[in-house]
């Protein structure tokens, strides 16, 4: 009779936990899966209220949108969002949230995320359990083919910035792309003492005497900071992985933006325009390529509500940076 009760008590056991594996996407790290959202704050980067009002339409449960201005920093945010960034943290290092995003002060340019429209998209898009499992997310979709990660050699300034920042460690071989906004866990930024953001932030300031440039070199270091470790995750399998919009490889997320950049063209050409939109050969070619863009699109967000084809899409999501420019041969 015990056996038997143990054994009804087992089943009932599994059943729950099937269950709550179901519910909760097959995620089994980070607090959601216990039953509670967790905490975000979005950390808008200075700027005034006209320009964060994008904030405001985010629909991430329990966010606490945050605009951060330090009186010591300059009141322009525009290329010195490093420096708020490491303000924030250094100061409300004792009460962060689950889990912070980084972002800058202003609504980016659409060409800046795609396959997003607006950052908000790529916010409501953001896989929170993704954050937790690696720590860090980069908000950077580019291919490594047009934005080389070997940062150090090709830029002296940057590696002068590194050995300032990170002194007594060698120069990694190389690092991921360029990106300054991004999700981060506040496991990730306790893994340092306080007193290193503190440390960093000085540094910065010292720097930004002498040149505006000096937040650039950060847009290459917050996964060393923060991961210790170079890696370059394949931009379509990160994008699949993190926000759940999966194309059947880089090359076709490559060929999609090449799409995008010639409609946009066109759409620069038509606003030169007099001649009207439906009767104007640029406003049909420019249809049918909407047409294309938004199907290929919803192709891959249907593609990314699949989780079992999302684990085998984003196998080896990280490949080593220094072999980004072999991407064709790792997908």
């Amino acid at each position: 009779m015990t056996g038997l009760l143990i054994l009804e008590c087992s089943f009932y056991i599994c059943a729950t936990l099937a269950l709550l594996y179901c519910f909760f996407g097959g995620y089994w790290t980070g607090p959601s899966i216990l039953g509670f959202a967790p905490s975000v704050n979005l950390v808008v980067a200075g700027g005034i209220a006209q320009e964060i009002s994008f904030a405001s339409l985010v629909k991430i449960p329990g966010m606490a949108i945050i605009r951060f201005a330090p009186d010591n920093i300059s009141a322009s945010s525009k290329g010195r969002e490093a420096m708020i960034y490491l303000a924030y943290i250094y100061d409300f290092y004792d009460s962060l949230p689950d889990i912070m995003i980084f972002t800058h002060g202003y609504e980016e340019d659409r060409r800046s995320y795609r396959p997003f429209e607006s950052t908000v998209e790529l916010l409501d898009r953001l896989d929170l359990d993704a954050v937790f499992e690696q720590k860090f997310i980069p908000f950077n979709f580019k291919s490594p083919y047009k934005d080389p990660s070997h940062p150090f050699t090709e830029n002296p300034f940057i590696s002068t910035a590194f050995l300032e920042h990170f002194a007594g460690e060698s120069l990694p071989v190389a690092m991921n792309g360029s990106c300054s906004q991004f999700a981060v866990s506040k496991d990730a930024i306790h893994a340092l003492p306080r007193q290193r953001y503190k440390q960093h932030l000085e540094l910065l300031r010292v720097a930004y005497a002498t040149t505006d440039q000096a937040g650039k070199a950060w847009d290459y270091m917050w996964t060393w900071l923060f991961l210790h470790e170079a890696r370059a995750p394949i931009p379509f399998k990160a994008l699949c992985k993190n926000w759940h919009v999966c194309f059947g490889s880089q090359w076709e997320m490559d060929s999609w933006g090449s799409l995008v950049d010639e409609r946009d063209d066109k759409r620069d050409q038509m606003a030169s325009q007099t001649v009207d939109y439906g009767l104007s050969t640029l406003g049909g070619e420019m249809k049918r390529l909407e047409e294309t863009i938004e199907a290929l699109k919803m192709e891959a967000v249907k593609r990314g509500r699949d989780e079992r084809y999302r684990e085998r899409a984003t196998r080896n999501m990280f490949s080593p940076a220094v072999e980004s420019h072999l991407l064709d041969l790792l997908i």
